[in-house]
């Protein structure tokens, strides 16, 4: 059996094709705040980013123009939840591994399918590839990417030294 590779990138520049028999992930996502902050469900390009989704919604001001980056701070303190569902065939499951490619993932998050956490990135500039056949069901599928807010965590960190 041959090993498959499904792609991601979530919040990522780019997305490229590697192998026969691959599943892309990239399109449009729903992206929520982890506190509510926004209306849940926002449509997020993927490859993406969270600014552009919601300046795409009108819940902030362009953020190049003038001063209005600084009113925009709060997005970098909210920890963002991407996520979509997805159709995997019987006969994808036939084969002996499944992979979960994610590239140019921002820096701090978990990422799951179907609940199962299956994989955290710490680096945006690393690939990671997680096998994720053990979670997958023939039919709809969930992945969802929670992103922790890198300002937060450095925070943290800093306090703790």
């Amino acid at each position: 059996m041959k090993k498959l590779t499904i792609l991601l990138a979530l919040l990522a520049s780019s997305i490229e094709s590697f192998a026969i028999g691959q599943m892309g992930l990239s399109g449009e996502w729903k992206l929520s705040a982890a506190d509510g902050c926004i209306p849940a469900g926002l449509p997020v390009a993927v490859p993406g980013d969270v600014h552009s989704a919601l300046l795409e919604a009108g819940l902030i001001k362009d953020p190049y123009y003038a001063f209005k980056e600084m009113e925009n701070l709060w997005v970098g303190r909210c920890d963002w939840i991407i996520s979509r569902t997805f159709i995997v065939d019987e006969s994808f499951l036939r084969h002996a591994a499944i992979y979960l490619r994610a590239e140019d993932v921002d820096t701090f998050s978990d990422i799951t399918i179907n609940g199962h956490k299956v994989g955290s990135t710490t680096n945006r500039f690393r690939r990671r590839e997680w096998d994720v056949k053990p979670y997958l069901v023939a039919g709809e599928n969930v992945i969802e990417g929670f992103f922790h807010s890198a300002e937060n965590i450095m925070d943290c960190l800093t306090f703790l030294q």
